[in-house]
């Protein structure tokens, strides 16, 4: 299991810093050390579907093909991207999650209800969220200070939802290590939970 927390001082320099981080993650896990490992990655991240201000709107579409095509890349080669969709509400979203390639998990509070935070994308090639997870008040790690000490407290958001989510794919490929990627993102949607959620029915992850 790898941890990395991405901070940046710009948009920009964070959309570099993802890419680089999901390169870096593409060679290990088709190394011939960890070839035949099963692998899920869960990113807690994303960038606005809107654009940033502060990078042109031509160089942030580059920025986020090239950020599609590793995803795509790491499709291929049997590893789950398991993505945060956003927090923005419905009708809005956040890439990668927004991509197709990538598992795009929504938030649900512990009574199965959608949070009205929880992003969404509909258009005719793509709905979003794929699946949901819990994401409100989900205990969490808060900061950590000068002396080292780490705080925890509740948090909200599709970023809580989505390791949930990628908890549970692992589960599945430790009993299933030869799952595919593809076989893997089908297995947790056959296997969701439906539930209604006022005037629509959501699939929430779950283990069986």
């Amino acid at each position: 299991m790898v941890a990395s927390v991405i901070e940046s001082e710009t948009a920009r320099t964070s959309l570099i810093r993802v890419v680089y981080g999901l390169n870096w993650l593409l060679q290990e896990f088709t190394s011939q050390a960890n070839a035949d490992k099963p692998a899920v990655i869960n990113l807690s991240l994303g960038f606005p579907s809107t654009g940033v201000p502060d990078i042109p709107p031509s160089e942030y579409r580059r920025r986020l093909r090239a950020m599609e095509a590793v995803l795509q890349t790491l499709v291929q080669a049997n590893v789950l991207p398991i993505v945060a969709i956003g927090n923005d509400g419905p009708g809005r979203f956040g890439y990668p999650g927004g991509f197709s390639d990538a598992l795009g998990v929504g938030a649900v509070d512990h009574n199965g209800l959608v949070a009205p935070f929880s992003g969404s994308r509909t258009s005719p090639r793509t709905r979003k969220p794929d699946i949901y997870g819990y994401g409100v008040g989900i205990y969490s790690s808060l900061e950590r200070d000068m002396a080292n000490r780490s705080f925890y407290g509740p948090l909200d958001g599709t970023s809580m939802a989505a390791p949930f989510v990628a908890g549970i794919a692992a589960l599945y490929l430790c009993r299933s290590p030869t799952l595919s990627a593809a076989a893997l993102r089908a297995m947790l949607l056959a296997n969701a939970q439906t539930v209604r959620s006022g005037r629509r029915s959501v699939q929430i992850a779950r283990y069986v």
